[in-house]
């Protein structure tokens, strides 16, 4: 049998699919701690500013995220984000999901202006590195549509649920399960409008 060289890629892979083990087995501690040796594997063997432990930093807010530790979540992605912004620049894609995530913990915390701050960055941009009518610009206006109704903001809500489903006409077309579900969201609150 060939041996497998140990690599930090390798070792970090390990921990990590063992943090995805527990989770599944619904171990939310021993995924966290695993979540949190991948990391610490991360930074010992590449340093502070390595992708990978952008990525790792991502897992475990992700990780605290699932168990409601929202301050905790918010706390590493903006250190995954601040990884993500130095290795790859406010124009990748990636940083534009980071970005989303730390929306999200903020939208989950009830923080909707702070959420819609957030949303606005990341979609402007994936509209300058994927172009406006890619997928994951829809998936921003919807987060951003949901927002809104969080706030009770109707008109803001329906016009991003609409925008969202524009997109995702484009990408996917109209009979898509989200291009129908964008459109049947805006469609509700245009006929809540209306009964009002």
């Amino acid at each position: 049998m060939a041996k497998v060289e140990e690599t930090p890629d390798t070792a970090a892979a390990l921990i990590k699919r063992t943090a995805s083990v527990h989770e599944r087995e619904g171990k939310p501690e021993e995924a966290f701690q695993a979540y949190e040796c991948a990391l610490e594997a991360q930074r010992k063997m590449q340093g502070e500013e390595h992708q990978a432990t952008a990525d790792a930093l991502s897992e475990k807010a992700s990780e605290f995220g699932r168990q409601g530790k929202h301050d905790e979540a918010l706390a590493a992605y903006t250190c995954a984000l601040e990884v993500e912004y130095k290795n790859l620049g406010r124009e990748h894609p990636e940083f534009a999901s980071a970005l989303m995530n730390a929306g999200m913990v903020h939208e989950s915390q009830g923080r909707y202006e702070e959420a819609l701050q957030v949303y606005s960055v990341a979609l402007e941009a994936r509209r300058r590195t994927l172009g406006a009518a890619h997928p994951t610009c829809g998936d921003t206006l919807y987060s951003m549509a949901e927002v809104y109704c969080s706030q009770g903001k109707s008109d803001l809500a329906r016009k991003a649920y609409g925008s969202a489903g524009s997109v995702y006409s484009t990408a996917y077309g109209d009979e898509h399960e989200e291009t129908l579900d964008a459109r049947k969201m805006a469609a509700g609150l245009r006929m809540a409008r209306v009964h009002a």
